[in-house]
């Protein structure tokens, strides 16, 4: 930053387009602060500048406007700063700055034409500090302000200043220049001033608005962070010989405290002069302009002819400004992407730079904010270290509790006792190994002895670091230069950053009191071995938060599954490891027979601690931390631990421990009981934790009874952690997600607390037979369908996107629900059900139609075209269905609200409809809608002369005579019978796509027709059904010509690649074949293949033979034999007889009697018919 403030203020009649520019903008003038008016965004729009903090205020979006109006400010990240709201008529967005020690309101303020300037809220904006800088597009005329006329809310500006304390100042030259000739250039972007400071005011020809960028140039700068500090580069082969050729110190002694104390700086300061003479500053690397010239000289041309364009007003001009925008928006759109692609190209994987780029891109450095003390806000940082430390220093103290007798008589023993002979030490050889595990990247303490810098430390060093060591060992000492740590604070996210409380301390601790500190911690453990509870599962080998919380699961589930209600409450202990009482700590370690060797190296090293805050490069003064175990130590943990070891519970009780994470539970067939032992447990603990000084907080303290509500679910109705993992496995990766924008990918990624909190919620949901309504809002895109009018909206097929966690329980449901009431199913429904298919519906239905022919029969075949089938079904019909079959209660419940009160909306590129009810039908895009509808049309009704073919909503009823108005009169029965059963249950039959046809011999005359609703429908000569075009006479040459097009027209589609020229590898083209032609061609052979005649094999076959003979470049006179085998192809009559055996063997294993059987009738395969129909033996073979 400069010594001299900058601000731009802008009115930039619509940003979004122009981020790019403006970013090139900052980079050539460089400003602290912009001031945007007219921003005209969208809520769901963002607003980011590199290096900049974004403030805005967005108008709400009026339905069928576009965005409109709207203000924002864009700070410098260096600027200490706040943002203030002020309630006002204006739209506007503010900040308050300091400078020279008097707060300063920064304010952008936009006035459409249309409103009335109202004095109040000129009045709001003026007081709200010392001094102001109130700047934008007020649509204000005076020629007190340079003006060319006056204007009514000029007026009330005028006479506002007279009264007033402040100044206007804007430019000498229009600021706003109109893009119609009806209107003269004026200025209109103005700035209200109240400071001390010179103001110096700029109209800048640059930009692409209507509107010209105004500089504003104060005489001094605002309170700022500290620059960072220059970028040090060491050479440690350097520092590892300077060390290593150190004469031996021969004054180095460790027998009393203060000469521990002069080592430790003897051995600091040799370190830190080894690295002074190892350092040199880092080259800084001589960086590109951020704009190539190439660009700036597209910018410079552009503001020329802007200019010239704002001199004449010459729409020829204009039409060449407008092109150049275009212009350099592109080129400038194009250079940033090829700069991100450069950066990604010369990421270095081996090392942590993908780490720092996904951590910049997902950890945003927030603001610099002032902080709240005794005296105002304090912006330097000096005055926030203090204000930090003045909060930590009463964080770091007990709360008032009992003087035990026991505490003071075990720590009278502790300090009158003396060690014969002290027995813990430590070698070399363990120092080096706790080194070497020492994280490379972690802050030094106040010494700035880095982790890096003790991996090269030479023999000769180490062994002065192990006497030093041992030294305090044998004395208990814990040195005080290492109990002094430096405290950094970071701002919790989503908390008023000018309170104190609101921000984390980090405590740096110097690392050689780490290495210390581990040899400590390894004797500690062993002492404790067996001693810590088995509920307490923290910072123990093999114990981790996963395993507490399986274990508190399966407990939970446990009590569940046995119809058990379990009451618990969740502890938020108060500031715990900040509150611990030190002589309460020694004493509990002499009761668990620590040696007396280590509690004494503990009151030590708890003794007389003292902490400072740092912010930026300033420290605040000494403070003492009187309670609590140090933050940022090893050893602290394991102390807590041991404080909380005698937690007491009653035998009715449980406890579960994750360091000060504590819940208590109690189970009881009796949700009262439960509560009344919980209650016990609660008051034992109160007492425990007043005794002890540790304070529980209420406010933040949760109780839940888990139990089984009046649904009484089943216990295996409830879902496990594995069996939802196993769901998310299965998941496909590339499907759209909702409008959670949760995608499959991200729960395949998911940690297991996660997936436990996601089972936690599913069992809720199974409890209180409740499906969320946040999951029951579908979005839907829209899909063009193929040959239709696209201006019409019924043209297009709705693709309804759900949220995936949505989908997983919907799963969970639907396995639950065919568990209960599969076997209810019709054997006639092929659709959604284990070991059925369309290809077996089609393979049952044309054995039928065959053994109908060979038994000289006819058969009359209607097809019924059920309307919009999926979101006409009558939901109370559905849940009454549901009931009558004997699902489960809670079953019915959950799929009511399942059904009940779902909406959707549709989204057309970044637009979105509002939302609307769904008010019938089953949910499109839920796995449950499809066997909830089979359930639906589970009873519709059949004569005992007429058959039924069903897969979802595909129809067909056929009945089989000699005589064929015989037949036809039985089919007209089973059509009046299904049509009334259709109406009662609120369906309709679209009779204008509904075909009837009679498979037959031969061509027949003077038939009755079927009728529907007294509208008769024609004999038709063939009929599609499941994919498969059926013509009466069964030869399917129909289908193999519909076949054929369909194959075709997708190798011509192909033919870029699929041709000798292609650079594609032969093996890559025949796979390409074999995925997207040739499933065209084989699709349901296994029913329509052994009927249709030779030719059209030969026919099939050559569509093969010719789109490898194309792939390979071969020639004509090539056989069909040799294409094949060069292609390592088999015929597609093989292909077709090699699925079709596969097919049939696996239908041997099927548990359904009605497809184990399917294809085995001897009637069917015994034909006594021209060769060209017989089928062949493909179910026997």
């Amino acid at each position: 930053m400069t010594s001299n403030l900058k601000i731009v203020h802008w009115n930039a009649n619509g940003i979004t387009r122009k981020t790019n520019e403006l970013s090139a903008f900052i980079s050539t003038y460089k400003p602290d602060i912009i001031l945007l008016n007219e921003t005209h965004l969208k809520p769901n729009l963002s607003l980011k500048i590199p290096n900049f903090i974004t403030y805005r205020n967005d108008l709400p979006l009026i339905r069928g406007s576009p965005a409109h109006g709207g203000t924002a400010i864009l700070v410098h990240r260096t600027i200490v700063h706040q943002q203030i709201n002020i309630n006002t008529k204006l739209q506007s967005t503010s900040i308050l700055i300091k400078i020279n020690n008097k707060t300063t309101l920064v304010s952008s303020v936009y006035k459409p034409p249309s409103s009335t300037l109202i004095r109040s809220d000129l009045d709001l904006l003026i007081n709200a500090a010392d001094n102001i800088i109130i700047a934008g597009d007020l649509n204000s005329k005076h020629p007190l302000w340079n003006s060319r006329r006056t204007n009514a809310t000029g007026l009330i500006l005028y006479n506002h200043l007279l009264q007033n304390d402040y100044s206007i100042v804007a430019p000498d030259t229009p600021t706003h220049f109109p893009s119609s000739k009806k209107y003269r250039p004026d200025v209109l972007d103005i700035a209200i001033v109240r400071t001390h400071l010179l103001v110096h005011v700029t109209n800048l020809n640059e930009l692409s608005s209507d509107h010209n960028p105004i500089l504003l140039e104060l005489s001094d700068s605002p309170i700022t962070v500290s620059p960072p500090t220059p970028n040090t580069q060491i050479n440690w082969n350097k520092f590892y010989h300077t060390l290593n050729a150190e004469k031996p110190n021969t004054t180095f002694l460790t027998n009393t405290k203060k000469n521990i104390d002069n080592c430790i700086q003897a051995f600091t300061n040799s370190i830190h002069s080894a690295l002074d003479n190892s350092s040199y500053l880092r080259n800084k690397n001589s960086r590109r302009p951020v704009i190539p010239a190439e660009i700036q000289q597209e910018i410079n041309a552009k503001n020329r002819i802007r200019r010239e364009w704002q001199q004449n007003r010459d729409p020829l001009i204009k039409r060449s400004l407008n092109a150049k925008i275009k212009l350099i928006r592109l080129m400038l759109q194009t250079h940033r992407e090829d700069e991100w692609d450069k950066y990604l190209n010369s990421i270095n994987h081996n090392e942590n730079s993908i780490y720092k780029l996904n951590r910049g891109l997902l950890k945003k450095r927030p603001a610099t904010h002032p902080l709240l003390g005794p005296n105002g806000l304090s912006y330097s940082a000096k005055e926030k270290s203090e204000i930090i430390a003045d909060s930590l220093e009463r964080q770091f103290s007990t709360f008032q509790g009992p003087n035990l007798p026991e505490v003071t008589e075990s720590i009278a023993k502790i300090r009158g006792s003396i060690l014969n002979k002290p027995n813990l030490f430590t070698t070399p050889g363990s120092i080096q190994k706790l080194i070497s595990k020492l994280a490379k990247n972690k802050a030094p303490g106040r010494d700035q002895i880095t982790n890096t810098a003790l991996k090269f430390l030479p023999k000769n060093k180490l062994l002065d670091l192990t006497k030093i060591i041992n030294g305090c060992f044998d004395l208990c000492y814990f040195p005080s230069i290492w109990k002094l740590s430096s405290i950094i604070s970071i701002p919790k996210p989503g908390k008023n950053h000018q309170l104190p409380e609101n921000y984390r301390p980090i405590a740096l601790l110097s690392s050689l009191s780490k290495i210390y500190e581990r040899v400590i911690l390894q004797y500690l453990q062993k002492s404790l071995a067996g001693k810590i509870r088995e509920e307490q599962f923290a910072f123990r080998r093999n114990h981790s938060t996963v395993l507490q919380l399986t274990k508190l699961m399966d407990k939970i589930s446990e009590n569940l599954n046995q119809g058990i209600q379990t009451a618990a409450i969740f502890l938020d202990v108060e500031k715990a490891f900040d509150s611990v009482c030190h002589d309460g700590l020694l004493h509990k370690m002499l009761s668990m027979n620590i040696p007396l060797q280590l509690i004494k190296i503990t009151e030590s090293f708890l003794s007389e601690r003292t902490f400072s805050v740092k912010i930026e490069n300033q420290n605040s003064s000494l403070r003492k931390a009187n309670a609590g175990v140090p933050q940022g130590s090893c050893l602290s943990l394991t102390l807590f631990n041991i404080y909380t070891n005698d937690l007491p519970t009653n035998n009715k009780s449980r406890v579960s421990l994750f360091a000060d994470d504590t819940m208590f539970y109690c189970s009881n067939h009796n949700a009262r009981f439960a509560s009344l032992q919980l209650q016990k447990q609660i008051n034992l603990a109160s007492d425990w934790f007043k005794t002890w000084r540790l304070r529980i907080n209420e406010s933040k303290t949760t109780a839940i009874m888990f139990g089984i509500n009046d649904a009484q679910v089943n216990s295996n109705d409830y879902t496990t952690p594995g069996f939802i993992k196993d769901i998310i496995n299965h998941l496909p990766k590339r499907k759209a997600s909702g409008e959670d924008q949760i995608t499959n990918n991200a729960l395949k990624n998911a940690p297991k607390n996660f997936i436990l909190r996601l089972t936690h919620i599913y069992n809720s949901c199974f409890r209180h037979c409740f499906f969320p309504d946040d999951w029951k809002k579908g979005q839907i895109i829209t899909i063009p369908k193929p040959g239709k009018n696209h201006q019409d909206p019924v043209s297009y097929r709705p693709i309804t996107l759900l949220p995936t966690i949505a989908k997983i329980f919907e799963i969970i449901i639907l396995r639950k629900l065919k568990c209960k009431t599969e076997h209810l199913v019709r054997d006639e429904q092929f659709a959604f059900r284990h070991q059925h298919s369309t290809v077996l519906q089609l393979i049952k239905l044309t054995d039928q139609l065959c053994k109908n022919r060979n038994d000289k029969k006819f058969t009359p075949a209607i097809f019924l075209d059920v309307e919009k089938a999926f979101d006409k079904v009558w939901h109370e019909g559905l849940l009454h269905k549901l009931i009558k079959i004997g699902t489960p209660i809670h079953l019915v419940k959950l799929i009511k609200s399942f059904l009940s009160n779902r909406y959707f909306n549709v989204r057309v590129e970044n637009s979105v409809s509002s939302n609307r009810p769904i008010n019938a039908g089953v949910p499109q895009g839920s796995c449950l809608s499809p066997y909830l509808y089979l359930i639906y049309t589970n009873d519709i009704p059949v004569n005992v002369n007429s058959n039924l073919a069903l897969f979802a909503d595909d129809t067909m009823f056929y009945t089989s005579n000699r005589n064929p108005n015989y037949a036809i009169a039985a089919l007209q029965k089973q059509v009046d019978l299904a049509l009334t059963w259709f109406e009662n249950w609120r369906l309709g039959i679209n009779t204008g796509k509904t075909v009837a046809i009679l498979f037959n011999k031969n061509t027949t005359f003077n038939l009755n027709r079927i009728t529907m609703a007294g509208i008769p429908i024609p004999w038709s000569n063939q009929a599609k059904y499941l994919g498969v075009t059926f013509d009466k006479f069964l030869t399917f040459n129909g289908h193999v010509k519909n076949t054929l097009v369909k194959a075709r027209r997708c190798k011509n589609m192909l033919t870029p690649v699929l041709n000798s020229h292609s650079p594609v590898p032969l093996k890559t083209k025949i796979q390409i074949y074999q995925m997207y032609i040739r499933p065209l061609l084989t699709y349901a052979a296994e029913a329509w293949g052994p009927c249709i005649s030779r030719s059209n094999w030969k026919v099939i076959e050559s569509v093969q033979t010719s789109c490898i003979r194309s792939s390979a470049g071969l020639l004509s006179i090539t056989s069909n034999h040799n294409i094949l085998n060069s292609a390592g192809l088999k015929t597609l009559r093989e292909v077709i007889t090699t699925n079709s055996v596969r097919l049939f063997k696996r239908n041997t294993l099927s548990v359904h009697d009605h497809i184990v059987n399917l294809g085995r009738d001897e009637a069917i395969t015994s034909i006594k018919s021209t060769p060209k129909i017989r089928p062949f033996d493909w179910s026997h073979t």
